[in-house]
């Protein structure tokens, strides 16, 4: 089992020589265009504004818990575009919201509704990896309550393990220096780890995630040279629009953050699929004859499925079988639904469809199949006296 991890590391180690890195990363930008994910970031914004101050309130209430929310006020300082007066302001709203919520009659109702703003906002991340994965099925309540609990609390968690590597008193690193240099890298990459492999509503590959969550880790962390950028504009903007210049620089950082996650989720999806992705040329000039023969196979996995009593399987299941790419699996698999031969059974767990043989068996035949296929699809209507003409041409000048 390890040595099979480690080989899937190696390959993609191969993987992520230059010229493939550089075409992988054109890939996720190519995909990000293809999937609007450009409105996704613009949504993620908003909600992210919206909710900013309870999820803030949580997290250093957490924070607290474990001895850490003096890092995260040097963070919010640090990364982000708002100046000392801002923070303090935030903080101080920050810690009203927490004094309100825990006394009173309400405070079940306060604390429940700094949960529900969280899971609000952690269902539109959801949507938003689904959509990249082409996922449309989102979790139950419960599964949201557990698994963005599990996320949100990862956070912590990893600047703890973080603080941990730098206080530890050992020669392995040759200094202390280097360790408190890598320890907010590894933080967020340990983050987005979890972040990329629980959030998307399917199952994501732990390798694909440790690339994409190392380099979007990196590149988060390099990103305040940008906010160098944004506080040099700040002061020019102030002029301007005077304090709400702040609130504009602060959404162009979010939409700089959230447009950094969602390149790391395609990346993710592109590292996953890469061989898939890759055929997609071929499957577009796929011929009739060939796509019969591969529905040829998909069909009689099915009937053989069906013969042995076994569980309706899935379109990856059947693609590893026959070792043809997922996407011309999904499509056969969609035309034969279409057409009257399968059906599909949801999954509780993923938004995976599973497939199982509805038509009988002893009707099944390839001709009846090639009949079928060749009748698939909407008619066209065409002008028979026009066309009947055009055919004597036609054959006309065929006999000349």
């Amino acid at each position: 089992m390890i040595l099979k991890f480690i080989n899937k590391i190696k390959d993609y180690i191969s993987e992520l020589q230059l010229t493939h890195f550089y075409s992988q990363m054109k890939g996720a930008l190519e995909n990000y265009k293809r999937s609007n994910s450009n409105l996704w970031a613009n949504t993620l914004c908003y909600f992210t504004t919206l909710s900013f101050i309870p999820v803030l309130a949580i997290a250093f209430s957490i924070g607290r818990w474990f001895g850490i929310d003096n890092y995260y006020l040097k963070q919010l300082t640090e990364s982000s575009p708002l100046n000392e007066e801002t923070v303090n302001l935030i903080l101080e709203t920050t810690q009203n919201l927490l004094q309100n919520t825990r006394s009173g009659i309400i405070a079940g109702v306060g604390f429940l509704s700094l949960g529900w703003v969280i899971i609000s906002m952690f269902s539109v991340i959801e949507k938003a990896l689904n959509s990249i994965w082409g996922i449309r099925k989102t979790r139950g309540v419960f599964r949201k309550v557990t698994d963005y609990f599990i996320v949100f609390l990862m956070l912590p968690v990893s600047v703890i393990g973080a603080n941990i590597l730098t206080n530890l008193k050992t020669d392995i690193f040759y200094s202390k220096h280097i360790i408190q240099l890598i320890a907010p890298y590894l933080a967020l990459w340990i983050f987005f780890i979890f972040f990329y492999t629980v959030l998307p509503n399917t199952k994501v590959n732990l390798v694909p995630t440790l690339w994409s969550s190392f380099i979007i880790s990196f590149l988060l962390n390099q990103s305040n040279m940008l906010l160098v950028r944004l506080q040099i504009i700040i002061t020019t903007y102030n002029k301007i629009y005077g304090s709400f210049s702040v609130l504009l620089l602060s959404l162009i950082w979010l939409k700089i953050v959230w447009f950094l996650i969602l390149i790391g989720a395609h990346f993710s999806y592109i590292l996953q699929n890469r061989d898939s992705l890759g055929k997609i040329g071929i499957i577009k000039k796929i011929n009739f004859i060939s796509k019969y023969r591969v529905t040829q196979k998909v069909l009689l996995t099915l009937m053989e499925n069906y013969l042995k009593n076994n569980k309706p399987i899935s379109a990856i299941e059947i693609s590893e079988s026959l070792k043809i790419p997922t996407e011309l699996t999904r499509g056969i698999l969609d035309m034969l639904k279409k057409m009257g031969y399968i059906s599909t059974i949801e999954c509780e767990t993923t938004d995976e469809k599973n497939y199982k043989l509805t038509m009988s068996v002893e009707i099944i035949t390839f001709k009846k199949l090639y009949e079928d296929m060749e009748n698939f699809g909407e008619n066209y209507v065409i002008d028979e006296v026009k066309f009947n003409e055009n055919f004597k041409v036609i054959e006309y000048f065929k006999n000349i």
